[in-house]
């Protein structure tokens, strides 16, 4: 049996990375290697070290048919099938809903929904006409807890969640597998790919002026915390779960992404009131009362 071929978005950093590097050095016994993996990216000046580490590179944007088409077809003409296709590529927007950009908001669920499914699209027919396949959504643990000023991305990653759960469904009896990673706190440079107008905040016209500095902070969150997951941990959990022969449905990884899961439960089945007040404490929405009544 040959190589696994795995196609992999968003690698210029992160997760998408170390995933690349990970499988990419896991061989049998006679130093055969495992997995051949395509590394992809919008850009590929991104991955040329990846290139030179001997992994190969394909140009990738996830919410663009032509570049999405194009990918693939490099792929099958240079190895002529796809055995795992994962879709880590994503972005974030924070802000209010009320004065959000819309566009920015569509930003978001084009690169962290709408672009896996024409990965899906794209890659899967291919899987279903060999019988076999595995496809892995990067979602994350905003599927499960709603916080304050990222609606966007919690959106995003609750529908890329349904569409996960819903696709397992429908290719499971063609021979494929779908896995679901929920992420907490993982090292990443995603608030370089972060959209906030954060000055439009401070404006006299905006009713978020009390905690414009709230927003600003909100921004630094996942990497200011000062507890994350290294990518590359984070790859080895979910390159083990890739290597079973039958992929679990999820699997959950990152840092502080149990006590994320246990506070969503909380929110939506115990106590809703007591952790949406405490969460509005914690992104400074308190404050938005004290302003008006001062008014």
């Amino acid at each position: 049996m040959g190589s696994r071929v795995v196609v992999i978005t968003g690698c210029s950093s992160g997760i998408g990375r170390a995933l690349c590097y990970a499988l990419h050095a896991k061989a049998n016994s006679k130093g055969i290697k495992l997995f051949r993996v395509f590394a992809t990216a919008r850009k590929l000046d991104s991955l040329q070290k990846l290139q030179e580490d001997g992994i190969e590179i394909v140009a990738c944007d996830v919410i663009l048919p032509a570049s999405i088409e194009a990918c693939r077809a490099a792929v099958i003409s240079a190895a002529g099938s796809v055995d795992v296709l994962i879709n880590n590529a994503g972005m974030q927007a924070i802000g209010p809903i009320v004065e959000q950009p819309l566009e920015h908001f569509r930003m978001v669920q084009d690169t962290n929904c709408t672009g896996p499914v024409q990965m899906i699209q794209a890659f899967a027919p291919a899987m279903i006409k060999q019988g076999s396949g595995l496809i892995v959504n990067i979602c994350s643990v905003s599927s499960y807890v709603d916080l304050p000023l990222s609606a966007a991305y919690n959106a995003s990653k609750s529908a890329l969640l349904s569409v996960t759960n819903v696709l397992r469904m429908e290719v499971e009896p063609l021979g494929l597998h779908v896995m679901a990673v929920t992420a907490g706190l993982i090292a990443s440079d995603i608030g370089a790919k972060t959209v906030c107008d954060v000055e439009q905040y401070y404006q006299t016209d905006s009713a978020y002026r009390p905690i414009a500095d709230a927003i600003k902070r909100r921004m630094d969150v996942p990497s200011a915390s000062g507890s994350v997951m290294s990518a590359e941990r984070a790859a080895e959990e979910i390159v083990k779960a890739v290597m079973r022969p039958r992929p679990p449905r999820e699997i959950v990884t990152g840092a502080r992404a149990r006590t994320a899961l246990l506070a969503g439960f909380l929110q939506y089945w115990l106590w809703p009131g007591i952790v949406e007040r405490k969460f509005s404490r914690m992104f400074g929405l308190d404050k938005l009362r004290a302003a008006a009544l001062k008014t």
